[in-house]
């Protein structure tokens, strides 16, 4: 049961549809986030029709900017919409393996309009109780690592305004595996994608995992949320551990040899 956020930089094309079908299959999703969509009305609706999640929320494009579309698995997941603008959705999430607060966000591409959007995450901060994560494009960095080429200057103002954000709203990063970065521009690479969590959704949840996926249609990487590792999943696959300072107790060469020494006739052997 996996969340997934997507910039997909429009749906309308003919192939996106198998495309996202696809994926909600081969990553198990019960939640997907799909942003910057680029169509509204009537030809949005058409197209979530036929995406193979039942119940959805949406806030429309503007012409071609924007657009945020949320759709889940009503048989596995419960969204409540708590509040909404054209860059969240704040969702109150109840699921098998709990219960949470969670904004997806689609952040403007123009630092002076995502100050609003910061404003609202420090307001939606002060009313939250209990666990809250925050996922989606931020359109912005947290560290200066996490953009290579281009000019490290050219956005520094935007990025220091969500770090401030994220600051004031204790919002920590819980990391990734894959690929560094999450959108490319040439040889500009960012990692502009993430998911962000306070301290009680975190212990709630240890064992999450952020994977980058591999980018599609889009200049943007799908990033896809496990709320378990796949060894917590499955309690039978453990996996075997050894601790070096075992080997310095005095009677360890003797406890190895009994637990080796095999009887030499099975059936014989005691249980």
């Amino acid at each position: 049961m996996n969340i997934t956020s997507w910039n997909c930089r429009g749906a309308g094309c003919k192939g996106f549809v198998p495309l996202i079908n696809d994926s909600i299959r081969e990553n198990d999703i019960g939640v997907l986030c799909l942003l910057e969509t680029h169509i509204s009305g009537v030809k949005a609706q058409k197209v979530i029709q036929r995406i193979n999640l039942d119940s959805s929320f949406v806030v429309d494009a503007h012409g071609q900017a924007g657009g945020i579309w949320c759709l889940w698995d009503s048989t596995r997941w419960k969204l409540e919409v708590v509040s909404n603008s054209n860059q969240y959705v704040h969702f109150y999430v109840k699921g098998l393996m709990g219960s949470w607060f969670m904004t997806v966000v689609y952040a403007n591409p123009h630092s002076q309009f995502r100050i609003e959007l910061w404003r609202d995450l420090i307001r939606l901060a002060s009313t939250i109780q209990g666990a809250w994560s925050v996922l989606g494009d931020f359109n912005a960095t947290l560290k200066d690592e996490e953009r290579h080429g281009g000019s490290l200057h050219a956005n520094s103002r935007g990025d220091l305004a969500f770090r401030h954000m994220a600051r004031d709203c204790n919002l920590i990063d819980i990391g990734f595996q894959g690929a560094p970065f999450t959108w490319q521009r040439g040889k500009v690479y960012v990692r502009l994608d993430r998911v962000l969590v306070n301290i009680q959704w975190q212990l709630e949840y240890p064992d999450a995992n952020v994977f980058h996926l591999s980018p599609l249609k889009s200049d943007h990487s799908m990033i896809r949320l496990n709320l378990s590792s796949p060894l917590q999943s499955d309690c039978r696959r453990r996996p075997f551990r050894f601790e070096a300072a075992w080997i310095t107790h005095l009677e360890f060469q003797s406890v190895l040899r009994n637990s080796w020494n095999v009887a030499p006739d099975w059936n014989k052997k005691k249980i």
